[in-house]
């Protein structure tokens, strides 16, 4: 009796080691788990299926082709790509009356290859083609690899996006251009960003203007991409002209430093906009709307109600903004509406730009909420005009932050500019992982609830067993 009793004690104390070898082991796992969290538990699997299924904007944009559309598969039997003919497959079965699909051999067919691409193709690439228009997508251009900004490698696949765009192009009647002015000090946009939104049918050009010259008569958007010093006489003139023939322009703001110039040309071309551009720099003082790891200087805007951003709303799209100046609206005049598309807080605060303390002070900051995004149209001209002021709404690595919010929130201004109703530009898709995207309110409520909570209950559960196995 006595050696039975020893041994249910024996058990007993293992057990006990044991659980408590468990709860430790498991407490150390979560430690770490939070520590990368992220580059790790803030991504979820995406799957590979997805690449073979076509977006809502894809669907809808056949559903309304009307024109005879053939994709060309160029490529020796047996040589196609599987994964680009299933995807092709797709489309057809959405409108199989209006697009057909042929195959063309290189080597049987190299004059079709020389009157409508006219230079070596690699296999496995298509042409789409509606009467004389054309639009040739190299199978290499589908696939390929980016750096993100935390390190990561992602394969991209870019078969919908460049397939979508390319029927979008040889079926439109008409091609928006829009011109992003450049000068020596000038900014570049990322070649990225400009193909997402080519994939809209926009074409974009870059142009310096020349003294006394006014913009091409082409031009249906003109871009002040992040201008870093003010505008010169001669592009003040060529716009306010061209604004006040009912012209679009989109202004994305650059962050100006503590003591940088005054930007007189263009506080002027916006003044009789009702609005003005302090030297300030938006801090954000609520946690659930700037990124984790006490950087409220990114903000996450709240998106308001607009035609511009109700697909970020319906989708819960978040927008990453850097460094943000500040949008003052001011008195506007009768024929100008002002919409805001995007704003802080009510806990924000402003900085003189340069001042890298982003610590709240009573004596000198005030809290409110600020403007970060606008879309203004005259009545008088027609004319239209969207102003971000952070240059993140371009960046890459914003947008691949948000999971391509920044992006689709440009794409959908540069439709409203060019008043194209239909979006048919789809960012391309990538194998692996996706940002789950949380704000430093967010992630502190995470990070406790694993370092403490579920370690808590976890002992709280191995404490009360063994307390119960103790009795018996």
């Amino acid at each position: 009796m006595r050696n039975e009793t020893n041994s249910r004690k024996a058990k007993n104390v293992n057990y006990t080691i044991l659980a408590t070898a468990i709860v430790i082991a498991i407490v150390l796992v979560v430690n770490i788990f939070v520590r990368v969290i992220d580059t790790k538990f803030t991504e979820i699997s995406v799957s590979p299926t997805d690449i073979y299924t076509l977006s809502d904007t894809t669907i809808d944009m056949l559903k309304a082709v009307d024109k005879e559309v053939t994709i060309y598969t160029i490529a020796e039997t047996g040589s196609e790509d599987i994964t680009v003919e299933t995807v092709v497959g797709r489309y057809i079965s959405h409108n199989p009356d209006k697009i057909k699909r042929k195959m063309i051999d290189p080597s049987v067919n190299s004059s079709f290859i020389a009157d409508n691409i006219g230079k070596a193709v690699v296999q496995g690439s298509l042409l789409v083609k509606c009467g004389e228009k054309s639009v040739f997508i190299d199978v290499t251009d589908m696939r390929y690899t980016v750096n993100t900004a935390s390190g990561d490698t992602r394969e991209m696949v870019d078969i919908e996006g460049l397939l979508t765009a390319a029927i979008a192009k040889v079926t439109s009647d008409y091609t928006p251009t829009a011109y992003i002015l450049m000068s020596k000090d000038r900014y570049y946009m990322s070649t990225s960003v400009i193909e997402s939104i080519e994939k809209q049918n926009i074409n974009v050009v870059e142009i310096e203007l020349e003294a006394g010259k006014d913009l091409p008569e082409d031009a249906d958007v003109v871009i002040l991409y992040e201008p870093p010093t003010d505008i010169s006489d001669t592009e003040f003139a060529a716009i306010d002209k061209f604004m006040n023939d009912g012209g679009r322009l989109m202004y994305i703001m650059h962050f100006d430093y503590q003591g940088a110039d005054e930007k007189q040309n263009i506080g002027k071309l916006f003044r009789k906009y009702g609005m003005s551009f302090p030297q300030e720099t938006v801090i954000e003082g609520d946690s659930d709307y700037y990124v984790d790891g006490e950087k409220p200087f990114q903000i996450y805007p709240i998106i308001k109600g607009h035609e511009v951003t109700q697909s970020l709303i319906d989708d819960e799209d978040k927008v990453l903004f850097n460094m943000s100046g500040r949008i003052q609206i001011d008195e506007i005049p009768e024929n100008i509406t002002v919409d805001v598309l995007l704003k802080t807080s009510l806990q924000a605060y402003i900085k003189v730009s340069g001042d890298v303390n982003t610590q709240f002070d009573p004596s000198k900051n005030h809290r409110s909420e600020y403007v970060l995004g606008t879309a203004v149209t005259d009545s008088k001209t027609g004319s239209k005009a969207i102003v971000f002021s952070s240059y993140a709404i371009a960046s890459a690595d914003a947008d691949t932050s948000v999971n391509g919010g920044n992006i689709k929130l440009l794409i959908n201004s540069m439709c409203w500019l060019t008043d194209e109703e239909q979006i048919v530009s789809v960012p391309a898709k990538f194998r692996g992982l996706s940002k789950l995207i949380l704000t430093a309110k967010k992630s502190n409520v995470f990070m406790v609830g694993t370092i403490f909570v579920i370690p808590g209950i976890i002992l709280a559960w191995g404490l009360v067993t063994w307390i119960r196995r103790r009795r018996k």
